[in-house]
């Protein structure tokens, strides 16, 4: 997840899988990713 800017992403935020992941505004949420696999190889 990254925060968009006029230059750019200005901030890039990760999580292990299966962490919960802060979304910005205007979700103002947690990702709950426990159900995302992690992509093969």
């Amino acid at each position: 997840m990254g925060t968009p800017s006029a230059e750019g992403y200005a901030s890039r935020c990760t999580r292990p899988f299966g962490e919960e992941l802060p979304m910005p505004e205007p979700f103002d949420c947690l990702l709950d990713t426990a159900g995302f696999e992690a992509p093969a190889g």
